[in-house]
């Protein structure tokens, strides 16, 4: 689609592009059969995957310290992503601007975190009182208080088998 384009680059994670007005319908279409051609049969369903499944009350401060070690974090190198089953959800609602965000406050019966899930606000009202979290552990500093939180990446009923 090179030949729409007024200017494209970046490295090879980038998609930013710049392209005419008039020229977004063509665009559009082509964008579409490539799409179709070379991804027809293929399962686009979105997957995580699980580096280790936890007890939040297995979690502190050392954990963090151990997980910090494989930084830097990023495109080559993801985050470690957790698991924990069949936590207690003490508390859920939406937060931040125009309640974009879920808070939840979770608790395996022994230690209680505070948890973020960024953009999914909208499950404010479905959160079941028993969930499986995927998350990673992030330090959350606050008026000069520093704790460990948990950031979201899924979430789903607990007592579910697959993974």
């Amino acid at each position: 689609c090179r030949d729409l384009l007024v200017r494209h680059g970046g490295h090879a994670a980038a998609a930013g592009f710049t392209v005419r007005n008039d020229r977004l319908p063509e665009l559009k279409e082509r964008l579409q059969a490539i799409a179709e051609a070379e991804l027809s049969g293929m399962d686009l369903v979105p997957r995580l995957d699980i580096d280790a499944e936890v007890r939040l009350s297995d979690l502190d401060w050392a954990t963090y310290g151990q997980l910090e070690l494989m930084e830097p974090c990023g495109h080559e190198n993801e985050q470690p992503v957790l698991m924990a089953r069949g936590l207690e959800v003490r508390h859920r609602r939406a937060v931040g601007a125009e309640g974009r965000h879920l808070k939840l406050i979770v608790s395996d019966g022994r230690v209680v975190f505070d948890a973020i899930a960024f953009q999914r606000g909208d499950l404010a009202g479905q959160v079941p009182d028993r969930v499986d979290l995927a998350f990673t552990l992030n330090a959350n500093e606050w008026n000069g208080e520093r704790r460990l939180e948990l950031n979201v990446l899924d979430l789903r009923p607990a007592g579910r088998e697959e993974v």
